[in-house]
């Protein structure tokens, strides 16, 4: 079971999140990434939907990797 107050402190850091927006075949689309971890990432309809879901998928990804001792969560850019 993974502790949840650790994974509360992991989504208070400051990590870098990116929306980017996508246009294929006459449809636009966004993607939301952190740039700190490798393939945390979601395509959406809208750019409010990146932004929410993206903060989901994020504590998806760190859930993981606390679970998994061996993965290492890097630390926020500073800049």
């Amino acid at each position: 079971m993974v502790n949840k107050n650790l994974v509360d402190y992991y989504m208070s850091l400051p990590y870098t999140i990116h929306v980017e927006r996508l246009e294929a075949w006459g449809y636009i689309s966004y993607k939301a990434s952190v740039l700190e971890f490798k393939n945390c990432e979601i395509i959406t309809l809208t750019e409010e939907q990146a932004y929410s879901s993206i903060r989901e998928i994020m504590r998806i990804w760190i859930k993981a990797r606390l679970e998994h001792q061996d993965m290492p969560i890097p630390k926020p850019n500073e800049y």
